[in-house]
Order: structure tokens, then sequence, then C-alpha cells
């Protein structure tokens, strides 16, 4: 799988740079470990993941996405070279009103073209953009394309998103504990 490897916590880090407020920030990950990046590939139905993700991007970065120029959200049934193009050209500008940018893409399926596209906006995302491109399978994607972002099977995320918001006490130990304690405490999972 190119430079995609595996944790115990089915999260996969790609090698994709020394960037770290996101991940840090989003995912609790111990990046001096583990190594991060201000794109993300997440592997799920982007129906299913659209809110819970919303949710957790506005608490990381402290922004709403509701009436934001610097929030955009986006579906594609086929992700294709033109819309790789015009994130591209999007994700260069500086940030309207904040410090950064998100962009929160749901495609059901990206052309080759549009991967390569992409290849570079991945590896030198533009001052403060940070790109979370949901996916349902992320092995169909070019493995140049994985190794530049950091991967994660999403399922595992909204189910703890999903039971944080149902106020489950574990879950809320979960998120209260240093990321090396989450680590151990879901290595028997």
């Amino acid at each position: 799988e190119g430079n995609t490897h595996r944790t115990t916590a089915s999260v996969h880090y790609g090698a994709a740079g020394d960037r770290p407020f996101a991940a840090t920030l989003l995912w609790g990950r111990n990046n001096e470990e583990h190594g991060t990046s201000d794109s993300y590939l997440l592997e799920g139905a982007f129906e299913i993941l659209r809110e819970p993700l919303v949710r957790r991007i506005e608490e990381a970065f402290g922004m709403s996405a509701v009436g934001n120029p610097d929030f955009f959200v986006f579906e594609h049934a086929l992700f294709g070279v033109d819309e790789a193009r015009e994130l591209a050209e999007r994700g260069s500008r500086r940030p309207v009103v904040g410090e950064r940018h998100v962009f929160l893409i749901g495609a059901a399926s990206l052309t080759r073209e549009a991967q390569n596209a992409l290849l570079k906006l991945f590896e030198e995302p533009g001052e403060g953009a940070h790109f979370f491109l949901v996916v349902p399978v992320v092995e169909l994607l070019l493995p140049t394309l994985r190794s530049r972002a950091v991967v994660f099977d999403a399922s595992e995320f909204c189910a703890l998103a999903d039971a944080r918001d149902a106020d489950d006490p574990s879950v809320d130990t979960f998120f209260a504990v240093a990321a090396g304690r989450r680590i151990k405490m879901i290595q028997p999972l």
C-alpha cells in the first residue's frame, strides 16, 4: 500500500509532512510518533460522515461552517479534473476571515486525472488550508495520493462521535485522557 501503514486503531498515516496542527486537534494523535498533514483521506460514506465531521472540525478549529466563506463542503458523484483544478485554485487563496480555511469533499469516485491534479495540492497545501476528502474505499485511490495524506477509517470516528454526542461517559473519558493513553485504551479493540 505504498507509504501507508496501519496502527491498531484502524488509522492509516501517510508520509505527508510535518504540519501537526490539524491532526492533533481533530484526532488527538501523537504527531511526533506518527507524523501529520493538512490533507486527510477518510474512508466511509459521506452522507453519514458529513455532519459528524463538520461538528468535529468546527470544535477543533473554533469556527462555524454556517455562513463562513472559509468553510467549504462539496459533494460529487464523480470528482473530475475540473473539480480538482477548482479546488486547487480555491485552496491557493488566503483565508477570507480567519487564519485557516477548510475544504470537506465527498466523492463517490475520482478520475485518475483528478487524483494526479490533487497530488501537489495535498503535498503543499496553501497557507491555512485543510483538506478532508471522504471516499468509499481509500485503496482505490492512487498510492501516490494516499502517501500525501493522513488516511483514516472514518467509521470508527463516527461511532465515537455518536457515542460522545450521546453523553456516553466512557467516551468522555477517552477524549479526556492524553493521546498516548488513548492509543493504549483502543489497542484491545
